[in-house]
């Protein structure tokens, strides 16, 4: 759930982050975030997963967290983008996708 924030700001301050954004090509809002020291959350992706599994040797067996540095990346995945993915990772290479070719599920291992 989002949650509401009003900030005040003078009519120069507003002026400078409203420009600043329009150069990186932000809303405020995202402006705003990126410039903070927090943790950005970002989405998993099945094509995230599927580039670092295209780089492991054959016979490798990992898990999808394993792919991925913890502090650096799986942690700001949010929750719901790695469960979500990592159920289509699964129904991929157990269905018969293009993934299926090179991976093979061991029970919440898989094996390139």
């Amino acid at each position: 759930m989002s949650k509401k924030i009003s900030l005040n700001v003078s009519d120069e301050q507003y002026e400078e982050i409203l420009q600043k954004s329009k150069i990186n090509n932000q809303t405020v809002t995202d402006f705003i975030l990126n410039n903070l020291p927090i943790t950005h959350y970002t989405k998993l992706t099945l094509n995230k997963i599927n580039n670092k599994v295209n780089k492991l040797k054959k016979g490798k067996k990992f898990s999808i967290p394993e792919l991925f540095d913890k502090t650096m990346e799986w942690d700001k995945f949010t929750k719901g983008s790695r469960l979500t993915v990592g159920k289509l990772f699964y129904q991929s290479v157990t269905q018969g996708d293009p993934i299926s070719k090179q991976v093979e599920y061991l029970e919440k291992t898989l094996l390139i």
